[in-house]
């Protein structure tokens, strides 16, 4: 089993960086592709330099219906006649973000049949492949890590805005045996919700978590509980993302060598 990071904030090498996310998960001969970044060219050109062909690729789980998750969709799409995507309804709603008295849209750039005729919802724990689950809706037990991921995001219905209460994240987890190996998007729902939710469904300690963690502007006070919660852990963390840098700098601190960043380029082979 091979995990690829794609898209994300930083990068090595070669590749191209950009605020968005895309991992790529090889797993007993099927390939999922968990996000497709914000852009289909970083998408495209950073697959390209991995040796990544989009006709490669099985399925598509979108996390959540954000632009720099979503962004490279429309490519791989019209690459792949094959293609299976996942996610919840909701990744198709339109989506907003408050800054001031301006709502900018944060949404998905394309809901064409496509992508719609190939669409499968998933709101209960799904198995899209061997070993690999998607969580589904997360139920929220840590409200300040929900409000915290929630500011500012809103949602257009029957034209009018209102608070997004952005049901449709979820993540996914990989079982290797004995443990589970668990990929997040943005971590709307609280990072530590998350990883909750994620040892009920698979039953198994995480032993990795990698992804985003949307704390980049949340309160020093809930940087620091998530840190604390996860030295109560035994995972290896690899923040990236919207986790910000003054976060992974906490964690760093406070978890050794059991953190480090990740980044488009980022390999990892755990078994």
């Amino acid at each position: 089993m091979r995990i690829t990071t794609i898209v994300d904030n930083t990068a090595s090498g070669d590749l191209w960086a950009e605020h968005g996310q895309a991992i790529l998960i090889e797993k007993d001969g099927r390939n999922i592709l968990f996000d497709t970044g914000q852009t289909p060219e970083v998408l495209r050109y950073n697959m390209s330099n991995l040796g990544i062909a989009p006709e490669e690729i099985d399925a598509v789980v979108m996390s959540h219906g954000h632009y720099d998750h979503t962004g490279g969709l429309p490519w791989v799409v019209r690459a792949n006649h094959d293609l299976e995507i996942y996610g919840d309804p909701d990744v198709f709603a339109e989506k907003y973000a408050k800054k001031g008295t301006e709502q900018r849209y944060i949404g998905i750039s394309e809901r064409s049949e496509d992508i719609t005729g190939r669409f499968h919802a998933v709101i209960e724990p799904q198995e899209v492949a061997k070993g690999i689950t998607v969580l589904g809706e997360i139920p929220v037990k840590n409200k300040e890590e929900w409000e915290n991921g929630h500011k500012g995001m809103l949602v257009k219905k029957n034209g009018e805005f209102v608070p997004d209460a952005l049901k449709d994240e979820t993540a996914l987890i990989i079982d290797l045996g004995k443990e589970l190996v668990l990929i997040t998007g943005c971590s709307h729902s609280g990072i530590t919700n998350i990883i909750e939710y994620a040892e009920h469904v698979g039953g198994k300690d995480v032993m990795l978590v990698i992804g985003g963690m949307h704390l980049s502007s949340a309160p020093l006070s809930l940087i620091n509980r998530t840190v604390e919660y996860m030295k109560g852990k035994k995972f290896m963390v690899m923040p990236g993302h919207c986790t910000g840098f003054n976060a992974m700098n906490i964690m760093k601190n406070g978890l050794g060598y059991r953190m480090r960043p990740n980044f488009a380029g980022n390999t990892l082979t755990p078994h």
